[in-house]
C-alpha cells in the first residue's frame, strides 16, 4: 500500500492539490495494491497455515485457556458435550472462559466493535441515545 501512495502523491503534486491520502484515495490505492500483495494465493495459504488460522472451524473452542475446569466422576467429564464435527470435546458456552486472558481481551474488542459500528449505522439509535 505504501508503494501505491506515491504514485498517487506525485499525481496529486503534479495537479497542484494538496498532497494528502483522502478517504476516497483508499480505492485507487487498493485496485493498485491489492493484486501486488493481497491477492497472492500461495502466501496467503502459507501464512494461515503458519498462523493456525485453517482450517476455518471450531477448534479454536477447544483451547485450553477457554475451557471451564471440570472435576473428574469416574471415567466422565462433567458437562462436556461431544459433537461429532469436532475434534474434540466442547463445553456449552455458558461455561467457557470469556472473560479473561486473550478469549476475554478478543470478547471485548469485538462487543467495542459492534457498539461503534452499531453507533455509526444508527442501529440501536434509541438505546445509545438512552446513554
Amino acid at each position: 500500500m505504501s508503494r501505491a501512495k506515491t504514485p498517487l502523491l506525485q499525481k496529486k503534486s503534479n495537479a497542484r492539490l494538496t498532497c494528502v491520502i483522502e478517504k476516497t484515495d483508499i480505492i485507487l490505492i487498493m485496485n493498485e495494491a491489492w493484486s501486488k500483495s493481497f491477492a497472492h494465493v500461495l502466501t496467503n495459504l502459507k501464512a494461515i497455515a503458519e498462523c493456525s488460522w485453517g482450517p476455518l472451524n471450531y477448534n479454536c473452542l477447544t483451547n485450553p485457556e477457554i475451557q471451564p475446569k471440570t472435576t473428574q466422576q469416574g471415567n466422565d467429564q462433567n458437562n462436556i458435550v461431544v459433537s461429532a464435527h469436532l475434534p474434540a470435546p466442547v463445553a456449552p458456552p455458558e461455561q467457557l472462559n470469556l472473560m479473561n486472558g486473550v478469549a476475554g481481551t478478543l470478547i471485548d474488542k469485538i462487543i467495542d466493535l459492534t457498539n461503534q459500528d452499531q453507533a455509526q449505522t444508527g442501529v440501536n439509535a434509541e438505546e445509545q441515545a438512552a446513554h
